[in-house]
């Protein structure tokens, strides 16, 4: 069950990914980069538009800054999954909002502490 369970998760994360177009523009851009990258939403809007062309923006491409970041808190946990880190935070003086992408290693399950498991598959008991 849970190979079956965690192969689906992997599809539908897939999947995610591919039909995304600012997951794609944001893995090819992280990927080309040599380190993270920090900027706020509205720059990283206009160098992947930039990046993009003149042509015409695809269905579901950002207009706004706002919408820039709601994308990408959207996708953060898929792009993590496929070892890209999105984190949001704000400078202390100015308080301008910073998004910063960053290549980690890929792990596929959620980050954070890991629980041991007893021998029945169930949480061990402290």
């Amino acid at each position: 069950f849970l190979s079956a369970y965690d192969g689906n998760r992997q599809s539908a994360i897939e999947l995610a990914l591919e039909s995304d177009v600012v997951a794609q523009a944001v893995l090819s851009m992280v990927n080309g980069a040599p380190e993270p990258i920090e900027t706020t939403a509205s720059a990283l809007l206009q160098r992947l538009d930039g990046a993009r062309g003149t042509e015409k923006p695809p269905y579901g491409w950002p207009k706004t800054a706002k919408a820039m970041g709601t994308a990408l808190r959207r996708m953060a946990p898929a792009l993590r999954s496929v070892g890209i880190e999105a984190s949001f935070r704000r400078e202390p003086r100015t308080r301008r909002r910073l998004v910063q992408l960053a290549r980690v290693g890929a792990g596929s399950g959620p980050t954070g502490p890991t629980v041991p498991l007893g021998p029945n598959g169930h949480q061990a008991r402290a």
